[in-house]
Parts: C-alpha cells; sequence; structure tokens
C-alpha cells in the first residue's frame, strides 16, 4: 500500500511539472517588447552578462535570455568593416544572424543542427537556427532566433540539456514564436 501511495505521488509531480511547461505568463522584454514564458521559470541574473532579459528553471534545464542590438550600431560596423568581416557578413538581418549564429559556433563545441531558417514571428522578420553539442563538458540543445524590430535586432537564445530536449522543446519553441515588439 505505501508503495502505491509512493508511485502516486510521484505521477502527480510528474504531471504538476508537465501542466506548468504549458501554462504560461507574458513578460516583458525591457521597454520594447514582451515573450511568453512558462509559469515554472523565474527570473536568473547570471546567464549572460549582455541579456537584457533572463529567466531559468534549474530543476527542468530550461533556460531563455534576450539580447538586443541597436540597428543602426550593426549596420555601421559591417559598413565601416573591411576584410573578411566586410565579406562574410551582409548589412541586414540575415547578416546579423550569420555573425550571431557563428559567435555561437566559435564559442562552444556546438554544430549546427538545423541551418538558419528565414520565418515570421508576430509580424517580424525573423531567422532561426538549432545547435547540439558540448558546452563545458555538457551536452547542450540551443535554439535562436534573431527577430528584427523597428529599431533594434534582438537575439532570442533558449537551451537545455541535450537529454532533456524532447521534453522542453515545445516550450523553447513556444517562447520563440511569442516573442514581439510593444
Amino acid at each position: 500500500m505505501k508503495k502505491i501511495v509512493a508511485l502516486m505521488g510521484i505521477f502527480a509531480l510528474i504531471l504538476t511539472s508537465c501542466d506548468n511547461q504549458s501554462k504560461v505568463k507574458e513578460v516583458k522584454v525591457g521597454t520594447t517588447a514582451s515573450i511568453e514564458v512558462p509559469v515554472s521559470l523565474s527570473d536568473a541574473k547570471n546567464l549572460n552578462d549582455a541579456a537584457i532579459f533572463q529567466m531559468e528553471n534549474g530543476p527542468q534545464e530550461l533556460y531563455v535570455i534576450v539580447i538586443e542590438s541597436e540597428k543602426a550600431e550593426y549596420l555601421d560596423l559591417v559598413k565601416e568593416s573591411t576584410g573578411i568581416m566586410a565579406e562574410a557578413f551582409t548589412p541586414d538581418l540575415k547578416g546579423y544572424s550569420e555573425l550571431v549564429s557563428s559567435s555561437i559556433l566559435s564559442n562552444a563545441d556546438l554544430e549546427a543542427d538545423e541551418e538558419l531558417k528565414q520565418v515570421t514571428t508576430n509580424g517580424l522578420s525573423t531567422y532561426v537556427g538549432t545547435y547540439q553539442g558540448m558546452y563545458e563538458g555538457v551536452k547542450v540543445y540551443y535554439k535562436l532566433a534573431c527577430v528584427e524590430g523597428k529599431d533594434k535586432y534582438y537575439q532570442v537564445l533558449t537551451w537545455s540539456l541535450a537529454d532533456k530536449k524532447e521534453a522542453n522543446l515545445p516550450a523553447m519553441t513556444k517562447m520563440i514564436s511569442s516573442f514581439k515588439e510593444i
């Protein structure tokens, strides 16, 4: 009888954690955007120094950050650059997305799982890509969206442990698809 009660408790815990993944809340990203995240995520401070938005659920190994860049600064950088930078990256969202993607790939032992693909997110031009590999000795899965706003480019980056990819992928995809400027 005690085993049955214990199993029922574990089953209830699993159902609750799954339910928290499907329930979402809309959260402001800085002063210019918003995103829907699972209610199980809480504010984080140490995921990325450049991020204007950081949330996490440590036990579920689910993380999301948003980094914003002024479009004019990126465009000036590309226009003023010479050599490899000028040849490799165009002064538009595609070039910005390729620069961000190459930065991700160079900072970890990752490979592109899916190449950058252009989509529309809430009326905004977006490039989305996924990455898998090792980061600091841990197998990870990343999903990146580079979004073009009115005056800004946004990087929406969400990640999880590779072995939790299937459980977290729906929430990761929903977060990216919910991003919008306000």
